[in-house]
């Protein structure tokens, strides 16, 4: 995901900003969140098309899976951009911090345990 995102994200993004495409719905007066959304529901329909077995032309129907992905996560980001610090829409916190690695627990069978 993170591969097909890149290799997008050179033809559109900014050095500075890389969700400056994203964010040029907000100079038509949308909020960029809701413009990434309007993005992310043209992957879904092409999707909906697909399943209709319909031909998809330019990307493969795996890669507006990915994209619509990406595009889900983006918003995320943007939305919350919007949002004071903490949440007031009852939303839970995130912990951004990553647990400690746990020791391998694979089974060795040959014991009978």
């Amino acid at each position: 995901m993170g591969l097909l995102h890149n290799q997008k994200q050179s033809d559109y993004g900014r050095t500075n900003d890389p969700f400056a495409n994203v964010r040029a719905s907000e100079d038509f007066g949308i909020p960029a969140w809701v413009g990434c959304m309007t993005r992310a529901n043209d992957k879904m329909v092409r999707l909906q098309k697909a399943a209709r077995g319909g031909t998809i032309v330019n990307d493969s129907t795996e890669d507006d899976f990915i994209d619509l992905a990406v595009y889900a996560a983006i918003g995320l980001v943007l939305y919350r951009e919007t949002q004071p610090d903490k949440p007031s829409d009852g939303a839970v916190p995130v912990d951004r911090t990553w647990p400690e690695p746990q020791p391998d627990k694979t089974c060795d069978c040959g014991d009978g345990q």
